[in-house]
């Protein structure tokens, strides 16, 4: 009976009931000079439930100053609370928020990076037209050899719908494979090539 009473209760418990780094906040915030100002703000984000990370100086006036916190949260409305905390301080007012995760994401967090280091011409007719020519027509007649001579060998492709993970919504996909299209298509390339003369 007590084990059903706890399930249930653990049920009810929200998952994400204290301050973490998937919300945390950077809070820009204009303070009029003062020695009591950025202690008012400080105490409203922890009076309003907010862990601070660090505080920073963006830049300083003799009128006022720009601080930088960084304020972990339990979720966006409560970010718009702390945000609604600290505008409530006289002589405070918050001039931009950036959600960190967010900015994480920003451009994605992949890219591209080269294994054959390009330093001089030979380099990059090899690595590049024309020498990748002779490449491409030689996975062209052998598929297999693609293993061998692209990033085929070295990439996965993990497909997942979120219903595995905890508190996950958003489908997920993520793939790295080679594009069937571009192979052709250098193939093509690489027999006209072959086929211009001069060339």
């Amino acid at each position: 009976m007590l084990s059903d009473v706890g399930a249930q209760a653990g049920a009810s418990a929200s998952p994400m009931s204290s301050p973490s780094a998937q919300f945390s906040l950077i809070l820009r915030v204009e303070l009029e000079r003062g020695l009591d100002v950025i202690g008012r703000v400080t105490s409203a984000i922890g009076d309003a439930g907010g862990q601070i990370g660090a505080i920073d100086i963006v830049e300083s006036g003799p009128q006022s100053s720009v601080r930088s916190f960084t304020v972990d949260t339990t979720d966006r409305e409560h970010g718009d609370a702390i945000v609604t905390a600290i505008d409530a301080v006289a002589g405070a007012r918050v001039v931009e928020v950036t959600d960190r995760t967010f900015e994480l994401h920003r451009g994605g967090k992949l890219y591209t990076g080269l294994r054959a280091r390009i330093q001089s011409r030979d380099d990059l007719s090899m690595a590049y037209t024309p020498g990748v020519a002779r490449v491409c027509m030689d996975i062209h007649d052998e598929r297999d050899k693609a293993w061998e001579y692209t990033i085929k060998g070295n990439s996965v492709a993990v497909v997942s719908d979120g219903t595995a993970v905890p508190s996950v919504t958003t489908a997920t996909v993520f793939c790295l494979m080679v594009s069937a299209r571009a192979l052709s298509t250098s193939a093509a390339m690489a027999r006209q090539t072959r086929a211009t003369p001069g060339v």
